[in-house]
C-alpha cells in the first residue's frame, strides 16, 4: 500500500507541476482570458470558486497520498482521516457550483462603510468585529472579497471537523466513535450546509467556542479570549427581510 501510494504521489507531483506550468504559460500569453480558454463558465456559476474547489480537492488528495506513503495512516486514525476527507470532498463538490449569494453581500457593504469611516448600515445585525477585520479586503474588490470569505469557510470546515472530534473525545468518546459521529453530523446537517452556501460567519463562531472548551481549564486566559471572539463575531442574528441570518 505504501509503495503504491509513493508511486501515486510522484505521479501526482509530476501532474501538478505540468498543470501549473501550463497555466503559467497560458496566463503570460493571454492574461486572465486564459482561464476562459481552459474552462467555459456555465450560467450562474462563479468560475473562481469552481477553480478553487478543484484546486483544493487536488491538493488534499496529494496530502492524503503523502500521509499514506509516510505511514501516518494506521488503525488509530483511519476512521478520523477517512471521515475528514469524505466530509471535505463532499462539501467542496457541493460548493464548487454555487453562485455569489448569501450574507457576504451584507459583510461587503458593512466592510466598505468601515473602510470609508462611515456608520454601519442598519441591516448589519452583528458587532463590528467582522466588518473591522474584513475592511482591509475591500480595496481588492467584491469578487476577491467573496472568494476570500469562501476560502475562510472551507478552512473553518476543516477546523470544525477536528475540533468537534476533539471535543467529543474530551467528553469520553473513543476515536472511532468520535470520527463516525462527527462525519455523520456534518454530512447530514442542513443548517451547516446553509452556513457554507450563504458564506456566513457561523462556522468561525463555533470554532472559537470549541477552542474555548478545549483550552479550559489549562489555558483559562486563552479560553476566555476564544469565547470573547465567538461572541463578538456574531452575538445575534435575525431572519427578517434584509437582515442576515
Amino acid at each position: 500500500m505504501r509503495r503504491a501510494a509513493r508511486i501515486a504521489l510522484v505521479l501526482w507531483a509530476a501532474l501538478s507541476l505540468l498543470v501549473a506550468a501550463s497555466l503559467w504559460v497560458a496566463y503570460l500569453a493571454l492574461g486572465n482570458a486564459a482561464f476562459g480558454v481552459l474552462i467555459q463558465q456555465p450560467p450562474l456559476i462563479n468560475l473562481p470558486v469552481t477553480l478553487a474547489s478543484v484546486t483544493l480537492v487536488w491538493l488534499s488528495a496529494g496530502v492524503l497520498l503523502y500521509l499514506i506513503q509516510s505511514g501516518s495512516v494506521g488503525s488509530g486514525n483511519l476512521f478520523s482521516l477517512s471521515g475528514f476527507f469524505v466530509v471535505l470532498w463532499s462539501y467542496l463538490n457541493i460548493l464548487s457550483e454555487r453562485w455569489r449569494y448569501g450574507d457576504y453581500t451584507y459583510y461587503f457593504e458593512s466592510a466598505s462603510t468601515m473602510y470609508r469611516n462611515q456608520p454601519l448600515h442598519g441591516s448589519y445585525f452583528y458587532p463590528p468585529l467582522w466588518a473591522t477585520l474584513t475592511q482591509y479586503l475591500v480595496p481588492a474588490g467584491e469578487e476577491t472579497f467573496f472568494l476570500v470569505l469562501w476560502l475562510l469557510n472551507v478552512l473553518s470546515l476543516a477546523a470544525f471537523y477536528w475540533l468537534l472530534h476533539r471535543v467529543l473525545e474530551r467528553y469520553g468518546f473513543g476515536e472511532r466513535l468520535a470520527a463516525i459521529v462527527t462525519t455523520v453530523f456534518l454530512l447530514a446537517n442542513a443548517p451547516f450546509l446553509r452556513t457554507l452556501v450563504y458564506v456566513q460567519v457561523n462556522l468561525h463562531t463555533m470554532n472559537f467556542i470549541f477552542l474555548s472548551m478545549l483550552l479550559y481549564p489549562k489555558r483559562r486566559l486563552l479560553s476566555a479570549l476564544m469565547l470573547a471572539l465567538a461572541v463578538h463575531s456574531k452575538v445575534a442574528g435575525g431572519t427578517g427581510a434584509g437582515i442576515p441570518a
